[in-house]
């Protein structure tokens, strides 16, 4: 040992690693603590609670809002199949029993192309609840389309560009 320099035992360095892996802990924390927490999930409104009182426009707006959670959270989505179950996941009513025999009594290996391709989800769905005469429906509202005495004009508007 050379006179006046100090070695440290092996205590004194574990004790030393201790201290700095209690510090490095203690900032992992602090960090982790000041990050605004990972946004949940928002929650599309229920599609096909009531058949005869469901409006056609749900729909949409349904897709709209699958697709809004599908942007915000690319990595939780990044398969069509995952966005299918997630969509499926909020479907109610009529609308979900129309998808349960395909997904209850499924036979292996003979899935239907909705199953795993989005497009094809939302091109049954639609096919099924969307309006049965788009052109004509359109026509339609055009013709009775109206902005009231009162009324806003941006009201208008969103009723119009919902055609």
């Amino acid at each position: 040992m050379v006179p006046g320099v100090m070695t440290q035992t092996p205590m004194t360095q574990t004790t030393m690693m201790v201290v700095t892996m209690m510090r490095q802990t203690q900032t992992l924390r602090t960090i982790l603590s000041s990050r605004s927490p990972t946004p949940s999930l928002a929650s599309p409104t229920l599609l096909g609670a009531d058949p005869k009182t469901q409006d056609l426009k749900k729909l949409h707006d349904f897709l709209v809002q699958c697709e809004l959670n599908f942007r915000d959270r690319l990595q939780a989505f990044h398969s069509d199949v995952r966005k299918v179950s997630f969509a499926l996941s909020f479907l109610k009513g009529i609308a979900l029993t129309w998808f349960k025999p395909d997904l209850l009594d499924a036979i292996p290996g003979a899935d239907p192309t909705w199953a795993d391709d989005y497009s094809e989800f939302v091109i049954e769905l639609t096919t099924n609840f969307g309006p049965h005469d788009p052109v004509g429906d359109a026509e339609h509202q055009l013709d009775n389309l109206s902005m009231k005495d009162g009324s806003r004009i941006n009201k208008y508007i969103v009723k119009f560009n919902r055609l």
